[in-house]
């Protein structure tokens, strides 16, 4: 980290630090990380390696990896790509800009949780329900999509992330109006 910051503080004085705005001509961070998995619209599965998982990344974006023999190579690629993203618009920044921020290769940040091995999907349809199998009790998943058994409806805190989600996107369109009257957050009047 100590190593990114002097960096920054090199080349501050002809690309200053991207917090917010115009990012043509500011040096911006990013987390190759995050660029994979919201490229891919899904998170790392455990069996997979990191090398692995990003070169598919690179490579189902047109990217030629063949000269990539490191995961430091492949993140530069990712943070190259990430750039191209932010260049042609198609980004966004999380955090504070007076602290920093982070610049993610996407449009808006998914509305439900990334799975492991799931197709990327961005809507508010309910969770599959869990397949019976031997033993007395079928499990519930937690209804803010994130997988996960639960007792009731969600797991503590998740209801409260899902409606806070769904609250600020409801000026975008009728699918979260609608998912939030699904779970009794919205009286009709409120439409």
């Amino acid at each position: 980290m100590q190593v990114g910051f002097s960096i920054f503080a090199a080349v501050a004085d002809r690309y200053p630090r991207f917090r917010q705005g115009e990012v043509r001509g500011t040096a911006a961070e990013v987390f190759p990380e995050a660029s994979a998995v919201l490229l891919a619209g899904r998170l790392r599965s455990k069996s997979e390696p990191k090398a692995g998982f990003r070169r598919r990344v690179l490579e189902d974006h047109d990217v030629d990896c063949s000269q990539l023999r490191s995961v430091d190579a492949l993140d530069a690629a990712l943070a190259a790509l990430t750039g191209i993203h932010a260049l042609a618009g198609t980004y966004i920044a999380v955090g504070e800009p007076d602290e920093g921020v982070i610049v993610l290769p996407i449009d808006e940040l998914p509305l439900l949780p990334l799975r492991r091995d799931a197709p990327p999907e961005a809507t508010f349809a309910e969770p599959s329900p869990p397949t019976a199998h031997d033993g007395p009790a079928v499990a519930r998943i937690c209804l803010c999509g994130c997988g996960a058994a639960v007792r009731n409806r969600f797991l503590p805190g998740h209801d409260a992330k899902l409606k806070s989600r769904l609250l600020r996107l409801r000026a975008d369109g009728q699918a979260a109006t609608q998912r939030l009257r699904e779970l009794g957050w919205l009286k009709e009047s409120e439409a």
